[in-house]
């Protein structure tokens, strides 16, 4: 017996190619974190079907190539299943855009060798489907960050050696640290510039229960305020576990407005939800960090109580 919709569809590129290989993927739009992803296939003749959807706003994302040493094309699509089956959806494939810009220290600071790092351009609600992964940066700085789908997406530094960090990204002079920008198919962002520092906050401290007794395998979330600053890949968020003598460390956050809370019960998927989120918002301890500034924060742990936290597994 079906237990939803089905949705079915082509993939086609704009000269009609037959195409090698393909993946889709379809994520519900107002996603709390919590929910699964559906995985699709393409068919050889490029159609594919995603079986059993319960009612909902959903984005597809789509990959393929025409051939398999060629680069790969994207597709994106927003679908809203009712109560029947969705039929004739047409998913154009198209290249990804190119985005690209110069790694820069932070002034007064030695250049430090960039062997081991790159570039990303997660999609800002934290998806990795297609994320490109060619922004190796070279000796003098410079990145280029290939086969970018369609979207909001954030840039991000990996591999960065103790102690530095992004202090901020800036394009055509508008700071998008934390906001990135909107790709579009086959489009060329240049003159990105990524600033690293090696000046950074810390916060540390110690956990405990009701019991005043170390509280060792506790979470610890830290969420930016305001909610603004949401993006699922957003570097103002932190998560750290408690060792054995219920301690934890975390650096580099950025300087701003925290809510932190700790707690027990939260599994490695939970700590995305946007209902836990909103629970540290509204229930954590505030604190304020600032640039090169260590503080203590000591945290008791926090029992959640989510309304529809058994329904959203």
């Amino acid at each position: 017996m079906r237990n939803g919709a089905q949705i079915r569809g082509r993939l086609v590129t704009t000269d009609h190619q037959p195409l090698a290989s393909g993946t889709l993927v379809m994520t519900p739009e107002d996603s709390d974190g919590s929910a699964s992803s559906i995985n699709g296939a393409m068919m050889p003749d490029g159609s594919f079907v995603f079986s059993n959807v319960p009612p909902g706003s959903y984005l597809i994302r789509a990959l393929a190539q025409v051939k398999d040493s060629d680069a790969s094309l994207f597709a994106l699509f927003r679908v809203t299943v009712r109560d029947r089956d969705v039929d004739g959806v047409e998913m154009l494939l198209r290249p990804g855009a190119t985005i690209s810009g110069r790694i820069i220290f932070d002034p007064g600071s030695v250049v430090r060798d960039l062997t081991g790092v790159r570039v990303r351009a997660p999609f800002n609600d934290g998806g990795s489907f297609g994320d490109a992964q060619t922004g190796e940066p070279r000796r003098d700085g410079t990145f280029t960050v290939q086969g970018v789908m369609a979207g909001a997406h954030l840039l991000v530094v990996e591999g960065l050696p103790a102690p530095w960090l992004v202090e901020n990204v800036m394009y055509r002079g508008q700071d998008i640290t934390d906001t990135g920008l909107e790709a579009d198919s086959g489009q060329r962002l240049a003159g990105i510039g990524i600033t690293l520092t090696n000046r950074a906050t810390e916060v540390s401290g110690t956990v405990r229960d009701g019991d005043g007794r170390v509280a060792p395998e506790a979470r610890v979330l830290f969420v930016p305020v305001p909610a603004g600053l949401w993006p699922l890949a957003s570097r103002r968020y932190a998560r750290a576990t408690t060792d054995t003598g219920g301690h934890y460390s975390v650096r580099g956050l950025p300087p701003g407005a925290y809510k932190v809370m700790a707690a027990l019960e939260l599994g490695d998927r939970d700590v995305y939800r946007r209902d836990i989120l909103r629970a540290v918002r509204d229930q954590g301890v505030a604190i304020t960090l600032e640039t090169e500034h260590a503080r203590v924060v000591d945290l008791s742990v926090t029992q959640l109580t989510l309304q529809h936290r058994a329904a959203s597994r």
